[in-house]
């Protein structure tokens, strides 16, 4: 961009930059039918954007790749006056949630516009680079309103990649009526000053969502105006006399915060495995239900049997391990509490299990667990068919995020079959979807709350076993394999298990280079929602 000279541009007549982008916060999402759209808004709280118009993405789909409709996050830039391409991570906050005022979406020039956005986290206050704006507490009439000093905060004309303040004038409402006769009630009107003499019109100046503020108040919120007219007024939402419906907007989207993770009388079903090497340095680790006393339910296992690792040189056994009546992460697992495991067998595939397909694993422990009422008891499989439907109540059982070392049940939605279907049309019959509950208050989806092998349990019924990804994608649902459906399987191939050696499931003799955490992932999907490394040292 070229600066213009002092000579060319007076800055106090057109443009200035401005104290106010502290308050501003500039956003993006997609719409199938416009492609990219990037407003402007005003925080007024510390995860609430008042802007003028934004899209509800929790319901919103748009196509992904293959015909594959994914529910898609915006993204909201703050503590950056200037705009930039490649935003750093640290002024990037996601939004999915959007609350408007009018039901005609999006609304005409002439209708309502105002718009509340929640961040997906609150934000880190400073009084220099990103500041909460009050809203108005004392009513201003027009005739006030034209008295005063009122400037738009929104992207330059001259200073296109900055945000600046340009003046504006505040128009007597029957003028405006006259030249805008569907003008709502409401509204403020305003203009560049004396816009007969300017090259410029309000066009080139005021941005969709930009505040308009009067002597230092948040006063209106700018309204698109399609397609823009410079030689008609600019309409403005008159914040003062939507404060209550921002106010009530502001408390909906609070309402919206559910408390995802919780204890569990679950665990006693539960088990956390997985496997090191020999000199047990490295750990990487699932979870999965007690079926019986020696075989384990889970998404997807390696069959350990003849595999090897190298560590200084020395080929050596590489051996699981399964820990019960423990559920939390510890770095020295008792005797008592853990069994040892080398056979698994799983449905269909013996390497990767590929994302949109069945996924039901077996582990086969050497030696049984002791079971008890209290820590350890045996999964009670569904016998009968019922209807999974999204009016249940679901929970998925396993590590949480803000519970991360313990196993907890972390709420889930089942996703419509249709609504999954038409987001990942390669998803095999009788696949159970589901996601996190819309609007959760931090950066978290299905991919890091949701683990592999985790069980989802629907009114008190085990109902699917969550299936791993790679990558994750958390703009579609997460698929789970049915445990009625493969009902059949299970029972057969756990009685196997428990009664043989299984010396007939075909096994691929592994050899890693070294003891690194890392080399250990070629024996085990791993994804972001999926199995994690841990070193125990």
């Amino acid at each position: 961009m070229t600066e213009a000279g002092p000579d060319i541009v007076k800055p106090k007549e057109v443009e200035q930059f401005s104290t106010y982008s502290k308050h501003i916060i500039w956003f993006s999402w997609t719409r199938y039918d416009a492609g990219r759209i990037i407003g402007i808004g005003i925080l007024i709280k510390d995860n609430v954007v008042l802007t003028n118009y934004a899209d509800n993405l929790n319901i919103n789909f748009l196509p992904f790749s293959n015909s594959v409709m994914v529910k898609l996050k915006g993204f909201a830039v703050y503590g950056l006056p200037r705009f930039v391409k490649n935003v750093p991570q640290h002024s990037l906050v996601d939004w999915m949630k959007a609350i408007n005022y009018g039901q005609n979406l999006p609304p005409k020039s002439s209708e309502t516009q105002i718009a509340l956005i929640k961040l997906s986290r609150r934000l880190n206050l400073n009084v220099k680079e990103v500041a909460v704006m009050r809203l108005p507490d004392k009513k201003l009439s027009i005739t006030d309103l034209q008295k005063s000093n009122c400037v738009v905060i929104a992207w330059g004309n001259l200073f296109y990649e900055d945000l600046v303040e340009t003046k504006a004038v505040v128009l007597d409402t029957d003028k405006c009526k006259r030249m805008i006769p569907e003008l709502y009630s409401n509204a403020i009107c305003i203009d560049i000053p004396d816009p007969s003499r300017s090259k410029t019109t309000h066009c080139d100046h005021f941005s969709n969502g930009s505040p308009l503020i009067c002597n230092g108040i948040l006063t209106g919120v700018v309204s698109r105006q399609n397609p823009c007219n410079g030689s008609k007024p600019r309409i403005c939402a008159n914040v003062y006399k939507f404060r209550n419906w921002i106010t009530a907007g502001i408390r909906a989207l609070g309402a919206y915060i559910p408390k995802l993770e919780e204890s569990t009388s679950y665990t006693k079903h539960m088990v956390w495995w997985g496997w090191r090497t020999s000199d047990k340095k490295y750990v990487t680790y699932s979870v999965g239900v007690i079926l019986n006393e020696k075989v384990i339910l889970t998404s997807y296992a390696a069959n350990l049997t003849d595999a090897m690792t190298v560590i200084d040189n020395e080929a050596k056994e590489l051996q699981g391990f399964t820990v019960f009546g423990i559920p939390k992460l510890l770095s020295e697992i008792p005797l008592s509490n853990s069994v040892y495991w080398k056979e698994a067998v799983c449905y269909k595939f013996d390497e990767n299990p590929k994302p949109f397909e069945p996924q039901i694993a077996l582990i086969k422990l050497s030696k049984e667990i002791e079971f008890d009422d209290n820590t350890a008891v045996a999964v009670q499989l569904p016998t009968e068919k019922y209807s999974v439907n999204d009016e249940m109540t679901c929970v998925v059982i396993g590590f949480g995020k803000n519970y991360s070392d313990k196993i907890v049940q972390i709420k889930a939605i089942i996703v419509r079959k249709d609504i999954c279907r038409r987001q990942i049309p390669d998803i095999y019959d009788g696949a159970i979807c589901i996601d996190v509950p819309v609007d959760p208050d931090e950066d978290i989806n299905h991919c890091n709350l949701y683990g592999d092998g985790a069980p989802l349990i629907c009114n008190g019924i085990l109902t699917c076993i969550v299936s791993w990804q790679k990558p994750c994608l958390y703009q579609l649902p997460r698929p789970c394999a049915s445990v009625y459906d493969f009902h059949n399987w299970i029972k057969l191939r756990a009685e196997e298990l428990k009664s043989s050696s299984l010396s007939r499931i075909h096994s691929t003799k592994i050899y890693l280079t070294n003891c690194s955490a890392y080399q250990l992932k070629s024996l085990l999907p791993n994804g972001e929602g999926g199995h994690v490394l841990k070193n125990l040292t």
